[in-house]
């Protein structure tokens, strides 16, 4: 899909503050599952039940651990930019697609994060595709009818498409 009028990229979820809590209190889960099913175990008195605590636990940790292992991505092709929420490197949702030239501004977030930005834009719809509230190429994206607020990150190539198919839009250079 690469060439000189599409992109793609994709970015994973830094682990730090809600999604580091997340991934601890997962894996807390697992333990306390594991401990909870040998107790019961013992309770009851069947030993041989305990041979089935790997197939379980493993069977949870399929099914959960998507959850906490978050990627974004966003392509750009012939006007249209596609976001897609990516979990565990297996389940793919599409979460938004619109047109480039309807937005009316992609602005860097410079340093503010999204709870400050999203101050002036009571009741719109936030769409997270940022790897970290403290990347410094990350960017914000308004739609014409600010309704929808798109955080995500930023590469030369994407900001020079989105420039080009919106001449209006405010960029700036970015690391990659």
């Amino acid at each position: 899909m690469e060439d000189a009028r599409s992109c793609e990229y994709t970015v994973q979820q830094a682990r730090e503050g809600r999604f580091r809590t997340y991934r601890v209190l997962m894996l807390l889960s697992y333990v306390a599952f594991v401990l909870s099913y040998a107790g019961v175990c013992m309770l009851i008195r069947f030993y041989p039940l305990m041979a089935l605590t790997p197939v379980l636990t493993w069977i949870l940790v399929f099914f959960t651990w998507r959850y906490v292992s978050v990627s974004y991505r966003y392509e750009i092709e012939s006007g249209q930019w596609h976001f897609t929420k990516i979990m565990n490197d297996r389940f793919y949702r599409p979460m938004l697609t619109l047109r480039i030239s309807d937005m009316a501004c992609i602005v860097p977030t410079e340093g503010r994060t999204p709870r400050e930005l999203m101050a002036g834009y009571r009741g719109a719809r936030m769409i997270w595709a940022g790897s970290s509230e403290h990347s410094p190429d990350l960017y914000m994206a308004v739609s014409g009818d600010k309704k929808t607020v798109i955080f995500f990150d930023a590469t030369a190539k994407a900001l020079k498409l989105l420039s080009f198919y919106n001449k209006a839009t405010s960029v700036t250079a970015v690391r990659y």
